[in-house]
């Protein structure tokens, strides 16, 4: 948990939507913002996510969010060739992203209280939204994330609900993965890089999520307390 001072005051979750919404922010700015916000970056500016349940349920969603930011940009900036077809497909996509979201919202206890902290507008900045194989590329990367996330979410959850929820979030999530790699790679279905030696998705830790999380949010998530 990061420290509090008289800059940081614990918010409720309705608090911590407003907050996480501010991801849409993050990926309009570019990299302009990040030379002139270098002076302030903090130590540990990550946003905190609490503990336990609450915690999981906030990561869950920010998870979400982070894909539907993603398509957000890519739906408004078609890359060069967009089909029609792509078109139609990334939008529903996009929708599945945002029901999840709501629905999730829905389903999970109220958490815990957790700590604002400022967020550094450099989302998407590796990713160069005219170029197909560029967009693509990153779609597959963030649908195996939330595979991986959420295979690593069911061991640590503790309501049966909570993990109905994720089984049926995972379902989708690998639809999306196989649909991206298939435009990327036709006929390719799943590689190693998604799939474990055993023939099994791959499953990931909070923290190796906030890691890897750090290509499109630099500041990452706080993991800490899940």
């Amino acid at each position: 948990m990061a420290k509090h001072n008289k800059h940081t005051e614990g918010v409720t979750r309705k608090r911590f939507l407003q907050y996480a919404g501010l991801l849409s922010a993050m990926a309009v700015t570019g990299s302009s913002c990040r030379k002139e916000r270098e002076d302030i970056i903090e130590p540990d500016d990550r946003l905190v996510l609490g503990d336990g349940d609450a915690g999981r349920g906030n990561f869950i969603w920010a998870i979400e969010d982070l894909s539907i930011q993603f398509y957000k940009l890519v739906l408004e900036n078609p890359y060069v060739g967009m089909t029609a077809t792509e078109r139609a497909m990334l939008t529903d996509i996009y929708q599945h992203e945002l029901l999840h979201r709501e629905y999730f919202n829905l389903t999970i206890v109220e958490p815990e209280e957790v700590t604002e902290q400022k967020v550094i507008k450099t989302f998407f900045t590796e990713v160069d939204f005219t170029d197909r194989t560029s967009v693509l590329t990153t779609a597959m990367e963030i649908e195996d994330l939330s595979v991986a996330a959420y295979n690593g979410m069911i061991n640590l959850v503790d309501t049966v609900i909570t993990m109905g929820v994720i089984n049926k979030l995972i379902s989708v999530e690998a639809r999306h993965a196989a649909y991206i790699r298939e435009l990327l790679y036709p006929n390719s279905f799943a590689d190693a890089s998604a799939v474990d030696a055993n023939g099994l998705d791959k499953s990931l830790t909070p923290g190796e999520v906030s890691a890897m999380s750090k290509k499109y949010a630099p500041n990452g998530l706080n993991t800490e307390g899940i």
